[in-house]
This record gives structure tokens, sequence and C-alpha cells, in this order.
């Protein structure tokens, strides 16, 4: 149970830092390449504004007067004295124009097109008309994973700008690659500083688990003396005076007491056999229904119904002994709390066994009611009704499940208590 609850915790935490990582890393490139497809989707609006281009030549800088060119030539720094501080970036940089790699394409309402503007040489020609050919009943994207794309209209004409967007997005697929890569180093630093952690979380419920364990021990050991010392009294007694409704009354809490002492022995046997020692197949199907016969006539006293639906052949590997522990404490749990009546299910579905306990209960909450597997685990409500227990029962039903490496499970559902085994 150590084992799975440290497992359960490290696997709990690596889950709640990679969802961590992924909002935040998320984000950060979300919000990175949602900037870059702004930036080019204005770049495309510069180009369909000026009608699928940036305009004519720019002209050249005036030249410089003599004057300052000696006047920048004696300014210190090296020659020309003055570099210009970088200016604006992105596409409102006035080198846009000549940095960008496009090409406009016309496509008139007779389905012809024209390649107006061609800026782009990692696309030739026939395949800029391709492309254009099937981005012209589209808006606005991304093609081929670098290129973005507009479409629009103009004096009935469709206009479609394609421009490389490969140099700008490096940055970006490069802050993508580095957040993966921290993402998994990020975990794996994670998992082992984990491993740590979780010897020191775990290490108060192991010492509670050890002291449990020690006492359960211990205790089962101290009963057993007091219990044999007041049967051999009371017989005493009633070979004295007879059997009275006292020695009966003795009879019947010894009976208990002695049950109790063999569930608590079977608790420490369980812990120290964690391994399957004993497994062997056998036929589950037999097995449960003459456990089950033992508990018809029980079953009649009490006034309840004991329905069984076992299918026939039903094979298992398993301890045979453990599983017949499992399947009598499953009964009794039945048959002390079952209102009026008890059914038993067996069938397999598909590579698994399924074993079921199902019984009507007053007050049974509906949904998952896992707690009643926690040892000497008993509800207010059990304890006021009267019901005799001593909440090892289904614990040991789970220590047991828990070795042949199979799931139990307990929910309410409809005033029916519903005990699920899979094995």
């Amino acid at each position: 149970m150590i084992k799975k609850l440290r497992k359960k915790f490290i696997l709990t935490a690596l889950i709640s830092v990679f969802c961590l990582l992924v909002v935040i890393l998320g984000a950060i490139n979300f919000i990175n390449f949602a900037l870059v497809s702004q930036q080019a989707d204005k770049v495309t609006e510069m180009i369909m504004n000026q009608t699928g281009g940036f305009g004519g030549d720019k002209e050249p800088p005036e030249a410089m007067s003599d004057a300052s060119s000696e006047e920048l030539s004696l300014a210190p720094g090296g020659q020309g004295g003055h570099v210009p501080s970088g200016g604006t970036m992105g596409p409102d940089s006035p080198e846009t124009s000549e940095s960008t790699r496009y090409f406009v394409a016309k496509i008139s309402s007779e389905g012809t097109i024209q390649i107006t503007e061609y800026k782009i040489s990692a696309i030739t020609m026939e395949g800029a008309i391709d492309l254009a050919e099937s981005l012209q009943d589209k808006k606005i994207g991304w093609v081929n994973g670098t290129y973005r794309f507009r479409v629009w209209q103009r004096d009935g004409e469709t206009y479609v700008t394609v421009i490389d967007y490969s140099r700008e997005l490096g940055p970006s697929f490069r802050v993508l690659w580095a957040s993966l890569i921290g993402a998994v180093v990020g975990m794996a630093i994670t998992y082992l500083a984990l491993i740590q952690i979780s010897k020191l979380v775990i290490k108060p419920i192991e010492e509670n688990d050890r002291n449990q364990k020690r006492f359960i021990s211990n205790a089962s050991f101290e009963l057993k003396n007091p219990i044999t010392i007041i049967d051999a009294n009371k017989k005493m007694i009633e070979m004295k005076c007879g059997e009275s409704e006292e020695t009966k009354r003795i009879s019947k809490e010894v009976n208990h007491l002695i049950g109790f002492t063999q569930k608590l022995d079977t608790l420490v046997s369980l812990d120290e056999k964690r391994l399957p020692q004993n497994f062997k197949e056998y036929n589950l199907s037999n097995q449960i229904k003459e456990i089950a016969a033992t508990y018809d006539n029980m079953f009649i006293n009490a006034h309840k119904e004991f329905i069984k639906n076992v299918d026939d052949s039903i094979l298992i590997t398993a301890d045979k002994v453990q599983i017949g522990e499992l399947i009598n404490a499953c009964i009794e749990n039945g048959l002390n709390y079952a209102d009026s009546y008890l059914k038993i299910r067996l069938q397999k579905e598909q590579e698994r066994v399924i074993l079921e306990f199902i019984n009507d209960a007053k007050q049974v909450i509906d949904g998952d009611l896992d707690s009643v597997f926690e040892r000497f685990y008993r509800s207010n409500d059990v304890k006021a009704s009267g019901i005799e227990g001593s909440g090892i029962g289904l614990s040991i039903a789970r220590q047991i499940v828990d070795i042949h490496k199979g799931r139990i499970s307990a929910k309410g559902q409809g005033g029916e208590f519903i005990l699920r085994i899979e094995l």
C-alpha cells in the first residue's frame, strides 16, 4: 500500500507539473506565433494597399555636402564618425520592401491567372500560379508551414498575395524547440526530485503503517490467551450449573472475538505475503458455488435472499486459499449489511474475470465508497444500527486483490451496495 501511495504521489505531482509547463510554455509560444502572424498580415496588408506591391523604387539619399563630409571624417569613431541607431523594426522598417520575398497573382473573372509581382526564389513561376489557384477561395492564413497568404478583391478581380516568412519564423521555431527540450529536461529533473521528496512525504505514513501492523500483530497475540481462559471458564460453569442465557451470551462474544483475532492473523499474514507463492489454475466457478452453499442456512435464518448468478467453468490462476478468504469476506459483508438480499455474479469479460457482490442497504450513498476498504472503518450509520462487525473484512479483500494484481471497487447506486472485483 505504501509503494502504491508513493507512486500515486509522484504521478500526481508529475501530472501537475506537466500541466503547468503546458500552460506556461503553450501560452508563450502561442503569443509568439500570434505576433509573427500579426506582423506577416501587416506586410500582406501593405502590399494590398499599394495594389499588389511596395510601390516604385525609392529615391537614393541626397549626396552630402563637402563640408558635411569633412566634419564627419573628423568625428571620432572611424570613417563617417556617426552610425544611425537601429530604426523601426518589423513591418514598419524601411527595409521591408527590399527584404520581403513575395509574389502577387491576379485572377480575372474568367479564371485566368497572371503573376503581377514576383520577388521570390523559393517558388517557381509555375508553382506560384498553382499555389494561387489553390488559395483563391480562402481568405488569410498559413500554407506549407512558412508562407503567409492573403486573398483580396479589387475592381472585380481576385488577388492572391503570398509572402515567404520563413526567416521571421525561425526564432519562433527555435523558441518552440527550446521550450520542448526545456519541458523534457524539467520533467526529468522533477521526477528525480520527487523520488527523494516522496520519501520524506511518505515517511510519516510509512511509520504509521508499521505501527499499525505491529499493533495488529500484538493485539492478536494478546487477545488469544484471555479468550481461551474465558472460553474454558465458561465451559466449567456450564458443567457445574448447566447452560444459561448468560453462558450463551458469553459463547457468542467469545466466538466473535475468535473470529476477530482470526481476521487479525489474516491481515498480518497478508502483509508478509506480498508476492504470489501458491498460484495455480483452478475452477473459480466451482469454488464460489461450494463456499456459497455453506451460507445458505445463514441467509435463511436471517430472512434474507441469497441469489447466485455464476457462469460455469471459469478458470483462474491464483492462490486458491486466499481467493477463498476473499469470497468469504465478501459474502459475510453482504450477510451482515444486506437489507433483504445478496446477489453474487461471476462472469468473464474479455480477459478479465468479473466478480460482483450486490446487496440492498438502507441509507447507502450513491457514488464511490472506497473508504469501506480502510482497516477498522465502520460508518456512523452502521455503528448506530447495532450491526456487529470489525471493519476488517473488506480490508482483507482489498489486500488479497492487490496481491493478485487485480482491482476492487465499491459504490452505492440506487439503494444498492455494489462490490466489484476484477481478477
